[in-house]
């Protein structure tokens, strides 16, 4: 998938494609309406462990927990984006 094989990043691809528009705030809000969910819509393998107002902890395995502030997701969904667009293309 275009070089993206992070699972925080696969994530974040599902709800930018699912957005008309992707923008941090409407993915922060998907991330937090899906983590919420008893059926998860986009973290099908439940890698959200937790999330606030602003940060979001995460688990690549069993024994690698990963934080994350919601203002460090720009990068990430700068990344996403372009795989979108070359996935687009």
């Amino acid at each position: 998938m275009s070089g993206i094989t992070d699972p925080l990043n696969l994530l974040l691809l599902q709800i930018v494609i699912s957005l008309e528009k992707p923008t941090l705030t409407a993915v922060w809000r998907e991330l937090r309406k899906d983590a919420e969910r008893e059926v998860r819509e986009f973290d099908k393998e439940e890698i959200i462990i937790d999330i606030s107002k602003d940060d979001l902890a995460w688990e690549e395995s069993f024994d690698t927990r990963h934080n994350i502030e919601r203002e460090s997701i720009k990068n990430r969904l700068t990344q996403v984006r372009k795989a979108k667009h070359k996935l687009s293309s």
